[in-house]
């Protein structure tokens, strides 16, 4: 049996992964927010390797974050071609998410921003590119930036709080423009 063959199964076994239920980029919400908060959870287990260990869950959290922000323009009805290349800096996409938001109602954007603008803005000054955290040195040779402590059950906290607060958002002005349709 080839690597490939024994690593990608061409057969369905209740052990193996079905990538068919994780399309979309709500459902990597849900696979990145659980492996962090899994990890989160049992970093007591971890012993000294948590540090390092760390650096993974906040990479986890960030990504969740970013993926947050892109489902929510696909959920504004943004194209999803368009957002895909958006890129990964979370300022540039909160931005985005603002000025569709503000465009349906500036009221329900101020609601948003301050619920959620300072963790946005947290995260992002934290790992500007997706890079930090995930690499130690950066496409110039340097070090990269890392703050020198992170309280897991503090970014778990607001990472949920983040999401809760986006999908609610999108989960509601659905159900509004269905309503209006009927």
């Amino acid at each position: 049996m080839s690597v490939h063959d024994d690593i990608f199964p061409k057969q369905q076994h209740p052990g193996y992964v079905q990538t068919e239920w994780a399309a979309g980029w709500g459902y990597a919400v849900i696979g990145f927010g659980s492996a962090a908060r899994m990890l989160t959870e049992q970093r007591k287990r971890m012993h000294a390797s948590v540090d390092q260990i760390g650096l993974a869950v906040f990479y986890l959290q960030r990504h969740r974050v970013e993926l947050v922000l892109k489902q929510a323009l696909v959920d504004l009805h943004e194209d999803p071609t368009a957002v895909a290349k958006l890129g990964h800096k979370l300022e540039d996409l909160w931005r985005r998410v603002g000025e569709v938001v503000r465009a349906i109602d500036p009221k329900h954007w101020q609601i948003l921003d301050d619920e959620c603008g300072e963790f946005v803005a947290t995260m992002h000054r934290a790992d500007e590119g997706s890079f930090s955290y995930r690499y130690p040195i950066d496409r110039a040779g340097a070090e990269s930036k890392r703050a020198p402590f992170i309280d897991l059950d503090a970014l778990d906290r607001h990472a949920d709080n983040f999401q809760n607060a986006i999908e609610g958002y999108t989960d509601w002005l659905a159900e509004s423009e269905r309503e209006a349709q009927q």
